[in-house]
């Protein structure tokens, strides 16, 4: 699933490709993905973009938002395949292509979702500098402060919770931008078991775990994201810190820390990966 790095490239290439440019026309091939209290009139309302500029690309947590000057707007959920690809019109068009932006000229934005699991929404008004509001009135849910701009104080408040570390950190409604990828990444940086009670890490700890969180996150944007299946950036170029990784998707392999070998537990449901002797669940 696309996590904030590779969200981040998304937006990041869009940015460098459509900002500015008018559009055609939107198509919308799969009317299921689009949710929220306009989504019967979807129709009409995507046919308002037509003559319209984009004039922002933003991420907000894992959110994708393209908006036009009066602030129209569309949030886009990616879930676990969601990604745009710049095409020509004459191009085939992929069979799990759900929305094409056509642009003067000979250039189209596709939105591909093989799973189908992605979502979108549709906004009137939206700033995209202040999102929240809007998106939680269209039942989207609320979003804790993004991982890279969180302070050391209020993510030391965070961590007052019984709950394990890992769950709390890939907790949006506390926490925004973390996956399950970079979550075990931090964790194993930091030298911290992820099922360790969040309310027994220090406040070195705390600190520490807190610069590894936003190193992580910074080292993966420069690679362009995580590839292990799906994921493209706009230009269909796969992400380069997988190559990286310490101990996500390394099971049985040797850490390259310590030399012993990376173990998968399973946390609250979800697959985890640790050194145990570089992350002793009882320090």
């Amino acid at each position: 699933m696309p996590e904030l790095p590779e969200v981040e490239n998304i937006a990041m290439g869009l940015r460098q490709s459509i900002l500015g440019r008018p559009i055609d026309k939107v198509a919308c091939f799969s009317p299921v993905i689009i949710k929220g209290s306009r989504s019967e009139q979807w129709q009409s309302f995507l046919a308002t973009f037509a003559g319209r500029s984009i004039t922002s690309v933003t991420r907000r947590a894992k959110r994708l938002i393209l908006a036009t000057t009066d602030q129209r707007a569309l949030v886009f959920q990616l879930g676990m395949t969601g990604k745009f690809l710049l095409k020509q019109r004459s191009d085939d068009r992929h069979k799990h292509t759900h929305l094409v932006f056509s642009f003067p000229g000979d250039q189209e934005l596709h939105y591909v979702d093989t799973r189908r699991f992605g979502r979108l929404w549709l906004f009137d008004c939206l700033d995209p500098q202040h999102p929240d509001a809007a998106m939680e009135a269209e039942g989207m849910g609320s979003l804790g402060p993004e991982a890279l701009r969180l302070t050391s104080n209020r993510f030391h408040a965070l961590l007052d919770s019984q709950r394990s570390i890992k769950t709390l950190l890939l907790d949006q409604t506390r926490l925004t931008g973390l996956g399950n990828i970079y979550a075990d990444e931090s964790l194993f940086a930091s030298g911290i078991h992820p099922a360790r009670s969040s309310r027994r890490i220090g406040s070195e700890e705390a600190t520490t775990l807190l610069r590894q969180i936003k190193g992580v996150l910074r080292r993966a944007i420069r690679a362009g994201g995580t590839t292990f299946s799906d994921f493209e950036n706009a230009y269909g170029d796969i992400g380069r810190f997988r190559k990286r990784l310490k101990v996500y998707g390394r099971q049985g392999e040797p850490c390259r820390s310590c030399g012993g070998p990376i173990e998968r537990i399973v946390l609250a449901g979800r697959g985890t990966h640790i050194c145990p002797r570089c992350q002793p669940q009882d320090p």
